[in-house]
């Protein structure tokens, strides 16, 4: 067997035969005792390289072997990983099932005998179920919504206030009540925006809210001071100011609790006369109120 392996194994033979003869020639004693020692060692190193040659084939042959091994091997598992994942396939793949929904179940029924509760109801992702990689189902599986039976004794009543101003009011009269004549909500019926009063229709605990834009000029000033009042005491008062500039608008607002009794009135009263409050401005100013207890 001739490889590339084999000829250069020679070949370094050769050059080391060559290097051996020429470094012992020196103690040759003649051409006879030179030649006889030469053919002698030629002869060992052809024994060598053959010897050198035979291991050289069996090296080559079992390194094929190697290699047909290595490349059967291969091939036998990427046949098992194809076999494999195309079991997979066949058998988790193609076989899923996405989720849906079954359809809802009744509302639940109101847990309390009196007020405001909540109840439920549900669904199931079975319908069908999902399977091996199936999507599971979009959305919740429970709503709520409240539920509202009787009122329970004692329980508080809902009311509650909200009116605007539509048009300008101009000039204020002092301590006079301002009329929010545009009304929104006035459940309970408390708020008369003839008058511009609320009169507690029961007692309570309530919440007002005020909210006041003005014009500022040097017909009508600069400043305000608005305020809410129940009956005749200040429970809270707001202020405007134009910082002495002419057509320029300012907007104060707040809040108050009180604690009133059935019939007990409050409204709103600008504090000094002449003062030009906007209302065409939608909602810019109104007074609102509710009851929390």
């Amino acid at each position: 067997m001739d490889t590339p392996v084999i000829r250069i194994a020679i070949l370094i033979a050769n050059v080391l035969l060559s290097n051996m003869a020429s470094a012992e020639e020196q103690k040759c004693y003649s051409r006879f005792d030179y030649d006889e020692k030469m053919i002698e060692k030629m002869i060992r190193a052809e024994i060598k390289l053959e010897e050198f040659a035979n291991r050289m084939d069996l090296n080559d042959a079992t390194l094929g072997d190697i290699r047909t091994d290595f490349r059967n091997e291969i091939q036998s598992t990427k046949e098992d990983i194809s076999m494999n994942l195309n079991d997979f396939i066949e058998k988790y793949v193609a076989n899923t099932t996405d989720g849906g929904w079954s359809d809802w179940t009744f509302w639940n029924t109101c847990p309390v005998t009196c007020g405001i509760s909540m109840v439920t109801r549900s669904r199931s992702c079975d319908n069908p179920t999902p399977r091996m990689f199936g999507r599971q189902c979009v959305g919740n599986h429970q709503e709520w919504k409240t539920c509202e039976v009787q009122k329970c004794p004692g329980q508080t009543e809902k009311i509650a206030f909200y009116a605007t101003i539509t048009a300008h009011i101009y000039p204020t009269k002092a301590n006079t009540p301002l009329k929010f004549t545009h009304v929104v909500t006035n459940v309970g019926g408390g708020y008369d925006p003839s008058t511009g009063y609320f009169t507690a229709p029961t007692d309570g605990i309530f919440v007002f809210s005020l909210t006041v834009r003005q014009h500022g000029h040097s017909m009508h000033g600069y400043d305000g001071h608005v305020s809410i009042k129940k009956g005749d005491t200040v429970v809270m008062k707001v202020y405007l100011d134009m910082h002495s500039k002419d057509n320029v608008y300012d907007t104060a607002s707040g809040t108050t609790v009180l604690e009133l009794r059935k019939e007990d009135t409050v409204y709103v009263v600008a504090d000094d006369s002449g003062k030009a409050i906007i209302g065409i401005e939608e909602f810019s100013s109104y007074f609102s109120g509710y009851r929390i207890w």
